[in-house]
């Protein structure tokens, strides 16, 4: 057994259903799972390739694997649904979105190719790893991923887990680089959230979200399952996740490749690299950790502690995107 640092255990060590004798009942497997809910990959496209594109009388491009259809746009001139043929439904019918490619933006700093992926796709392994097909189809060159939100998703309440602690007396916590000592110092960057209570209990299960200064990286932790129920209807997050009605979230949003880099530099990984590695759960949760670390880590007796390996200790993960 590993030496626990902490004055307190909290960590989750179950690793199969446990029988308990006196409620007569097994407790539940903790599990978790990784993926990625929010990806938009930067290409750089030929002068030539754009103009290609910039056709306003011609509204579907046709190539091997998929279709552009041109799409009404307020930001870019030009973006197009990249549309797929669904086998799930009727082959050979062009009728699975799998993203939205746009350019031609006002801002001076957005003059590539930008492809953005339907949320629903990033939930399907299948047509993630298709991923690799569209800029090689379209002739562009990748560049970056510009857009990266990835989350962890639990079958188990690690909201109460983390204010558990949060609110710990004999732990200090670095927030964007300031350490906040003890439990009376105010905390800047951290804000809690209570949503969908009643009158009665305003500030009843609050969600924590912490933002670096200009808010291009967050941590968020909510109950994912009350959230589609009651605003967002993505039953397949459900189906995907398998646990039932019963999800909790931790979700990291990096919304600047230049906090994205900062992160893949810490660790001596290229653009490319976590391009490749997209699908691979222990890459992955190697960059949310780093990411996380950026915003929040826990203090010890003078020793720092990722808030990350806190919460995953001991659980098992479910191995889905690379499956």
């Amino acid at each position: 057994m590993r030496f626990n640092p902490f004055p307190i255990v909290f960590f989750i060590r179950h690793t199969g259903n446990v029988y308990n004798k006196k409620k007569n009942k097994r407790i539940m497997k903790k599990r978790y799972r990784i993926g990625i809910d929010r990806l938009e990959i930067t290409y750089i496209a030929t002068e030539v390739q754009k103009e290609y594109l910039s056709n306003p009388k011609k509204s579907e491009y046709v190539y091997d694997s998929f279709v552009l259809r041109r799409c009404e746009c307020r930001n870019y001139t030009n973006e197009f649904a990249i549309v797929a043929k669904d086998y799930d439904t009727e082959i050979g019918v062009y009728d699975r979105i799998i993203g939205f490619l746009h350019f031609g933006s006002p801002n001076p700093n957005r003059q590539n190719v930008y492809m953005v992926f339907e949320n629903g796709t990033l939930y399907n392994r299948n047509w993630l790893a298709s991923r690799f097909n569209f800029g090689d189809e379209l002739g562009f060159q990748f560049k970056q991923i510009s857009k990266l939100d990835i989350f962890v998703d639990f079958n188990f309440n690690i909201n109460r887990l983390f204010y558990r602690v949060y609110k710990n007396e004999d732990y200090d916590f670095v927030i964007n680089g300031n350490k906040v000592h003890g439990l009376t110092q105010k905390v800047q960057d951290v804000i809690h959230i209570a949503g969908h209570t009643t009158r009665k209990r305003v500030f009843a299960n609050p969600s924590p979200i912490v933002k670096n200064a200009d808010g291009s990286l967050n941590l968020k932790i909510y109950n994912k399952g009350a959230e589609i129920n009651e605003e967002s209807g993505k039953e397949y997050v459900r189906e995907t996740a398998g646990f039932g009605s019963r999800i909790w979230r931790m979700e990291i949003s990096c919304g600047n490749h230049k906090r994205l880099k900062k992160a893949l530099d810490k660790i001596g990984m290229s653009d490319e690299d976590i391009y490749v590695d997209l699908q691979n759960e222990r890459v992955l949760i190697g960059r949310f950790k780093t990411l996380m670390n950026m915003l929040i880590r826990v203090q010890y007796k003078r020793r720092s502690y990722s808030l990350v390996d806190m919460m995953l200790d001991g659980i098992e993960c479910d191995d889905w995107l690379s499956a």
